[in-house]
């Protein structure tokens, strides 16, 4: 797929493996748009399943994301997995719902702090036992709120100054990435975070905050 639209891939098309969104700013364009995808198709003798395809609507799903014209937001199905969790029971229990979370993770204001507390839980030999905690609970239950009004990510317009927020704790780095709207109010673009090595973790502070950037 990157190779057949390269030249449309970040102006007025975005695809994934085998999955793809014909994007315009302008009404008016997506017409044009559209056809340009349809040639190349028609050019490389390729074809597109009809049940599976959506034309003109300013709202859809993509991945998982719902994307619309103010941005991408969180699939409310997805947030609702987590939120309507119950605390997990063992260490497999943990990872799978880990891994609902880190697929919202780009959503999440220093995600890898919010979920450093479980990383001695994941570390447990299988002779040990798997106690959820007080601590635990109220880490998870904080994520929960968090995810019952998450924030819109909005897409950069272009000749608006960004603005990039970084952090540094002694375990994790985070970093958000911002940009005023017309009214002067900042949106977020994207959040990034993730846990210190060892190695890292013997940085200093301001080493840290470069490792952020």
């Amino acid at each position: 797929m990157n190779s057949v639209f390269h030249d449309m891939i970040g102006h007025s098309l975005e695809v994934y493996i085998d999955d793809g969104v014909i994007k315009s700013l302008e009404e008016g364009d997506h017409v044009s748009n559209l056809r340009r995808a349809f040639l190349i198709l028609r050019q490389r003798k390729l074809k597109m399943n009809p049940k599976k395809c959506v034309f003109g609507v300013q709202t859809g799903n993509f991945l998982g994301f719902l994307v619309d014209q103010r941005g991408i937001e969180i699939d409310k199905n997805k947030a609702k997995s987590i939120i309507e969790a119950l605390p997990p029971q063992n260490k497999r229990e943990l990872q799978s719902l880990l891994g609902k979370i880190n697929f919202l993770r780009r959503f999440i204001s220093n995600s890898a702090g919010k979920i450093q507390l479980f990383s001695s839980l994941l570390r447990l030999k299988q002779e040990q036992t798997f106690k959820w905690e007080g601590q635990h609970q109220q880490a998870f239950k904080e994520i929960k709120h968090y995810l019952s009004n998450p924030p819109v990510l909005s897409p950069p317009k272009r000749g608006r100054q960004l603005k990039l927020y970084v952090s540094a704790s002694e375990v994790f780095i985070g970093s958000l990435l911002v940009q005023d709207n017309k009214e002067g109010k900042e949106h977020a673009v994207y959040y990034l975070s993730r846990t210190l090595t060892e190695t890292e973790r013997k940085y200093s502070a301001i080493e840290k905050l470069c490792l952020a950037l």
